[in-house]
């Protein structure tokens, strides 16, 4: 009879064993080109794909060098993910982070430029007392006077279009509409005057079919955002880490 392995060398195969899966998968991915393995969770990863090759040609600015006019595609999800990481790290409560994330993540999907105008407000600094958090509770009270007619909200100093996208979005679903925003806007545009007026439930239920339609292809094929304005995006985050359980349950 053959004597058991003492316990340190039946850790040490276990040990061997799991780390020779995780190289096997790290090899398989590697055979698509794939490297620069980032795990955000037990279910999903991000990669780099063909690392060093070709992304631009070398007539173009070296302002480029460090991904500033580059595109990435990303998930709805990942934008959202580190808007909300990000407000915390400025001091933002739970609720009102949440809200900027959602802000951010439609302004990102529907108009684009959204993590440069919030990275933008990050760098300067005080976020629970900017405009970020106090636009969104400005155009509430309006939609409130909208009731009774017709109603606006000046927003002094002007406000980036991120920072209440998402909540108009919001007012649309409630059959409230704004005017006085131009249909081409991008989310680093400044906005001073938001009119608002009730639509009826035909032209609601439009409006709402044509963001949809955007919303789930964003969420089919993904979002194409600035390379560099991403990458300080999640510079920010950083600071704020997220339980692995926590991101496998908003799966």
């Amino acid at each position: 009879m053959s004597a058991a392995a003492p316990p340190e060398d039946r850790l040490q195969a276990e040990l061997d064993l799991r780390a020779s899966r995780l190289l096997l998968q790290r090899f398989q991915l590697a055979m698509y080109g794939m490297d620069n393995f980032k795990p955000k969770s037990t279910d999903w990863l991000r990669v780099t794909l063909f690392q060093g090759s070709t992304m631009r040609s070398t007539d173009e600015p070296d302002g480029l060098a460090d991904g500033m006019g580059m595109m990435l595609t990303v998930a709805p999800r990942e934008i959202h993910d580190l808007a909300y990481r990000a407000s915390r790290v400025g001091g933002c409560d739970p609720g009102t982070a949440e809200r900027i994330a959602e802000n951010v993540t439609f302004a990102e999907t529907h108009h684009g430029a959204a993590g440069q105008a919030f990275c933008e407000a990050l760098a300067a600094g005080d976020l629970p007392k900017s405009v970020w958090v106090t636009a969104p509770d400005a155009l509430l009270a309006a939609e409130v006077a909208v009731r009774n007619g017709h109603a606006s909200a000046t927003l002094d100093p002007g406000v980036p279009l991120a920072a209440i996208a998402g909540s108009l979005w919001q007012s649309l679903q409630r059959g409230v509409a704004v005017a006085g925003i131009d249909a081409g806007a991008r989310g680093n545009t400044a906005v001073r005057l938001v009119e608002l007026h009730e639509i009826d439930e035909e032209a609601s239920r439009t409006s709402r079919a044509r963001v949809a339609h955007t919303h789930d292809r964003a969420h089919r094929v993904g979002i194409e955002t600035d390379r560099g304005w991403f990458e300080r995006l999640e510079a920010a985050a950083a600071g704020f880490l997220v339980a692995e359980s926590t991101l496998d349950r908003a799966d």
